[in-house]
């Protein structure tokens, strides 16, 4: 099965799960997209340790699918609970640094 079909079946079973066992009145759902991978066509560990924003003319290499971005929306959309859609995708597009993996691993002896 594609990865694309695999997500696509997950997102109906979950929202099939929130219209049938969800009261909107009572309770907020919430839906967080994934923050993508970030990589230069140069350097596949670019972001890691980095604290400038990303700027236009550097080699920027985007991997995350657009389609999975649809899946969601359209699955959202179709939805008879109301959904709240926290899109971190588009927000975290252009960001290279914010990884708290490389600053927590320093930082925290016990991770």
């Amino acid at each position: 099965m594609e990865p694309a079909e695999t997500f696509n079946r997950a997102l109906r079973t979950w929202a099939h799960w929130v219209d049938r066992n969800i009261d909107p009145r009572r309770t907020a759902v919430f839906f967080r997209s994934i923050s993508p991978e970030h990589k230069s066509r140069e350097n596949l560990q670019w972001c890691y340790n980095q604290t400038r924003p990303f700027y236009d003319n550097e080699g920027y290499l985007q991997l995350f699918p657009k389609s999975m971005v649809k899946l969601v929306e359209r699955t959202l959309l179709r939805m008879r609970t109301p959904v709240r859609y926290l899109n971190v995708t588009k927000l975290s597009e252009f960001r290279r640094n914010a990884h708290t993996g490389v600053y927590t691993k320093a930082t925290f002896s016990w991770m």
